[in-house]
C-alpha cells in the first residue's frame, strides 16, 4: 500500500485527521499567493512606477540646468529672463507610492513643495540691470535651481540604483550633476571672492583713516 493510500485510509477512518493537512494546505496557498503578489508588485515598480518617476525627475533636472545657466538678456536698461520658471515635477497619478521606498517617497514630496516655493519666489519677468539687486536676483535664481536640480538628480539616481533602472543618457558629453555642481561652485566661489575683496577694502579704508589721524597728530606737534 502506498503512502497516499494509507493516508486516505486514515482520513476515511478518522476525518479529524485531515484538519491539520487542510490547515497546512491553506497556509501554503496563502504564502504562495502572497509571494506571487509581492513579485508582481516588485515587477510593476521596476518596469512601470520607478521608470515613470525617474523620467519625470530627469525632465525637471533638464529644466533646472537651463535656468541655472540663464544670465538673462539685456533689453535696454532691463534684463529679461531667458528661461522661464520650470513647472514643478508632475508625477503620474498611477504611481503606487505605497509600494515605493518610503525615503524616496518623502524626498519626492519634499522636492515638489520646495520647487513650488522657489518658482513663486522668482516670478518677476523683468529685472532692472541698474538696480543693485539685479545681479543678486539672477545669482540667487541660478543657485536655487542648481540646488533643486541636484536634489532631483540625486533622487533619480537613488531610485535607479534601488530598482535596477539603467542610467540616463549623458547629454552634451557630461552628466547634469556635473553641470549643476560646477554652477554652484562658481557662484559660491564668486561670493567668497567678493566677501574677501570687501574685507580687504574695509581694512584699507580703516588703515587709511588711522594713517590720516596719525599724520594729523604729528603735524600738531
Amino acid at each position: 500500500m502506498t503512502e497516499i493510500a494509507r493516508l486516505a485510509e486514515i482520513i476515511a477512518n478518522n476525518p479529524w485527521a485531515a484538519v491539520p493537512l487542510i490547515v497546512l494546505a491553506v497556509l501554503w496557498l496563502f504564502i504562495s499567493l502572497r509571494r506571487s503578489r509581492q513579485k508582481s508588485r516588485e515587477s510593476d515598480i521596476k518596469h512601470y512606477h520607478a521608470p515613470n518617476l525617474t523620467d519625470e525627475l530627469d525632465r525637471y533636472v533638464g529644466y533646472c540646468v537651463k535656468v541655472a545657466y540663464d544670465d538673462g538678456r539685456a533689453v535696454g536698461d532691463v534684463r529679461e529672463i531667458g528661461v522661464s520658471e520650470p513647472p514643478p515635477p508632475i508625477y503620474s497619478k498611477s504611481i503606487d507610492w505605497a509600494a515605493m521606498d518610503s525615503k524616496i517617497h518623502y524626498r519626492v514630496r519634499s522636492l515638489l513643495a520646495t520647487s513650488k516655493e522657489v518658482a513663486d519666489s522668482f516670478n518677476s519677468p523683468f529685472v532692472e540691470i541698474k538696480s543693485p539687486d539685479g545681479e543678486k536676483y539672477f545669482e540667487e535664481r541660478q543657485l536655487a535651481y542648481a540646488r533643486l536640480g541636484l536634489e532631483a538628480y540625486d533622487i533619480a539616481k537613488k531610485a535607479r540604483g534601488m530598482y535596477g533602472i539603467p542610467r540616463q543618457n549623458i547629454l552634451d558629453g557630461e552628466l547634469p550633476e556635473t553641470a549643476l555642481r560646477r554652477k554652484i561652485s562658481e557662484i559660491e566661489g564668486n561670493r567668497r571672492r567678493k566677501t574677501t575683496e570687501e574685507r580687504i577694502g574695509k581694512t584699507k579704508e580703516q588703515l587709511g583713516k588711522s594713517v590720516h589721524r596719525l599724520r594729523s597728530f604729528l603735524s600738531r606737534r
